[in-house]
């Protein structure tokens, strides 16, 4: 991460000598033909999604390089969008019971070990005295009970019946597990430093308690005529003195900086050539701000509102720089649908598509109705038949969908019947209370002589239920509950550690036989069904229980004196990953790819595949070059393919796989520090780079 005399040198390797007359070989423009021919540029340079940092250090070098031979700075302007695609990406991925916080099944932090993509590294740093090895890590942080699966049973206001709340939850941290002599940064003989954050390289400039000063620029090779797209800006450069550029008609001193159209342009260094032919050349930083402070809280960078920089001590010992979530998206608001909680498929993506939580949907399982209604039906108890009887009916969609029962016989049945009955044995005293349940006995299992008759069974009361639903594994629990008043409650309970009950009101005629739902018939009232001691009645849309059982539309149904449940035949979970860095996917119709200043990734070939390909980086890494070199291919697996070993590099020159008439130049070392030196090969050398060619080193 120190990158020490990052000047010309480290970007054109040998070629230049700065303070001297600077000097190319003159072969050297022809060589990287097809690249640049006549002053124009007709390639793009691709590295691989998570590339090693000194991977996009030589990228962006072979493209300084060949900038300086185009006749002005070749802009081919296509149209981009960048989104995130986390289908490869590794990390956790758990189910969650519907309700609970994240945190019991996925840990509060989460490390490398958990998602590979977060680093824990060291990197190197001279602070003048000396160089040094700096150990960090990165983390991902899940706040408890901040970030929660919630049905709507829970929350009335959601956009879905199931969904994952943020409120301001989750945080990503780069930790210090060294201690820097943060006073020596910017010092005269310390070197540059630089950290790697959310996966962007920033040179740091200062550390603070609470803030960090950073350089948010682009170091580029200019010359006299080339112009800069930058944010929304056209800079051009004009004429290049010893010690001074002109920059759209403004001079800048050798180290000076000016702010020119809204951007900064910091002169780093000149490299200055009286000799007619000869052509200077300037290192310049240019960019949204060559130093800004950023402070604990601020903003992220782009105006990304929904993260805030979280700066705790940074240099210290467990000191960390990192980013926040900080809105709480736990609702839903039709009017800000960046705070609604996420819904199927949805998540939270962090900064730079460095992470990613995301709601991933729930396990498939299948359900079955069970209808709750009134009727008059004719009981048989032995041989006494009961006209017209009122009754609560409970109703499965399959003939075993209902288990209960009788002197040690397991029945099995689509329908009960279940009556109320007030015992009264003393006058007007009364001693006891049932419901006594009914089912026809089709197989005449208990009675053959009544075989097909609605026939009494058992009594069912809180002590002893002897009623079970049966959906595959689910078991549910059907009791009755008698009170004082004229309600009385059947009763629903999941079997497991979940223990969830349904309670449903039941409503008593004059004469005192179960004909509705609550106290008025045909009128939904909010505590007619209450589910985990939430009274949802009168709820217009179906409320998914934590279970994973719907209660199917509670007041339209309640309306007509009917519950309709439809249960899983399993519990229900909701699935859920915490994934890192996700591919960078690009939409080639919205703005802004400068071809000739911008290095792409492999996830972006789609926009850039029939031009002229540099791939740096090997099969292992760049999956451009795992698709000419035979293959993803690591380490020994690597060395097979290609007979490149350690420390060797491979220069190899291929058909296009996209374009018959383009070439593809593969830049691979057997690890990031060969793939350096290669490049650095490729610009210095004098190559032939025609198809077929190979060269090691």
């Amino acid at each position: 991460m120190e990158k020490k005399f990052k000047k010309i040198m480290s970007v054109l390797g040998s070629v230049f000598l700065i303070g001297s007359t600077i000097s190319f070989a003159g072969a050297m423009a022809n060589t990287m033909s097809p690249f640049v021919v006549n002053g124009n540029s007709d390639y793009a340079i691709v590295t691989g999604n998570g590339a090693a940092t000194s991977d996009v250090i030589g990228a962006n070098s072979i493209r300084d390089y060949l900038n300086t031979f185009l006749l002005k700075n070749d802009s081919t302007v296509i149209d981009r969008n960048i989104t995130g695609d986390f289908s490869e990406s590794s990390g956790e991925k758990k189910e969650i019971t519907l309700g609970d916080s994240i945190t019991p099944v996925i840990r509060e932090t989460l490390l490398n070990n958990r998602i590979p993509s977060l680093l824990n590294d060291k990197f190197s740093w001279n602070d003048g005295t000396g160089s040094n090895t700096y150990y960090f890590h990165e983390e991902i942080i899940t706040n408890p009970d901040k970030v929660q699966i919630l049905t709507n049973l829970d929350q009335e206001r959601l956009e879905d019946l199931v969904v994952l709340t943020n409120d301001k939850g989750i945080e990503y941290r780069f930790v210090f597990d060294t201690e820097l002599k943060t006073s020596k940064i910017g010092s005269e003989n310390a070197g540059h430093l630089y950290l790697t954050l959310l996966g962007k390289e920033y040179e740091i400039l200062k550390l603070s308690e609470s803030s960090i000063t950073i350089s948010i620029s682009e170091e580029k090779v200019v010359e006299k005529g080339s112009v800069i797209n930058i944010n929304g800006e056209t800079i051009s450069i004009g004429d290049i003195f010893e010690n001074i550029l002109e920059v759209e008609g403004t001079f800048i001193r050798k180290g000076g900086k000016k702010t020119i159209k809204g951007v900064e342009v910091y002169v780093d260094q000149i490299a200055y050539h009286s000799s007619a032919g000869s052509v200077s050349k300037a290192i310049i930083k240019i960019g949204q701000s060559i130093e800004k402070q950023i402070n604990d809280g601020d903003e992220y960078l782009n105006k990304e509102e929904n993260w805030k920089w979280v700066i705790n001590k940074p240099g210290t010992y467990k000191g960390s720089i990192g980013v926040k979530y900080d809105l709480s998206s736990t609702g839903y608001n039709k009017n800000r649908p960046e705070r609604n909680a996420i819904s199927s498929g949805g998540g939270y993506v962090f900064p730079e598509n460095y992470a990613a939580l995301i709601f991933d949907g729930l396990t498939s399982e299948n359900y079955e109705d069970f209808e709750l209604y009134f009727d008059e039906k004719d009981l048989y108890n032995n041989t006494e038949v009961e006209e017209d009887v009122n009754v609560v009916i409970l109703k499965g969609e399959n003939e075993n969908s209902i288990t209960l029962l009788k002197d040690n016989i397991m029945l099995e049945t689509d329908t009960l019947y279940l009556r109320y009955i007030n015992e009264i044995t003393n006058g007007d005293e009364t001693t006891s209370a049932k419901c006594e349940v009914y089912f026809k006995d089709i197989k005449g299992d208990i009675d053959q002589d009544n075989k097909g008759r609605i026939q009494y069974v058992q009594d069912i009361n809180e002590s002893n239920s002897g009623i079970t639903l049966i959906v595959g594994d689910t078991e549910i629990n059907v009791n009755f509950e008698d009170s004082e008043d004229s309600e009385k409650r059947i009763i629903f309970t999941t079997k497991g550690n979940l223990g969830e009950k349904i309670e449903i009101s039941l409503g008593l005629n004059e004469d005192e036989d179960f004909d509705r739902l609550g106290k008025n018939k045909e009128d939904a009232e909010k505590d007619e069904i209450i589910v985990g001691g939430k009274s949802i009645g009168v709820r217009k849309d179906s409320v998914l229980t934590h279970y994973g059982i719907i209660v199917n539309e509670p007041e339209k149904n309640s309306d007509s004196d009917k519950v309709i449940l439809s249960i899983p035949e399993n519990q229900v979970k909701s699935k859920v990953s915490f994934l890192g860095k996700g591919k960078e996917i690009v939409d080639v119709d919205s703005p802004n790819i400068e071809v000739g200043t911008k290095v792409f990734m492999d996830t972006e070939i789609e926009s850039i595949k029939n031009k002229n390909l540099i791939l740096v980086g090997g099969s292992c890494i760049n999956t451009e070059s795992a698709r000419l070199l035979g293959g993803n291919a690591c380490g020994s697996d690597f060395t097979a393919k290609t007979g490149i070993g350690v420390g060797q590099y491979l220069i190899q020159s291929f058909v296009s796989s996209y374009n018959g008439e383009k070439i593809a130049l593969v830049v691979a070392g057997y690890e990031a520090a060969d793939t350096s030196r290669g490049v650095t090969n490729l610009i210095t050398g004098d190559l032939n780079l025609d198809v077929g060619k190979v060269y090691k080193g």
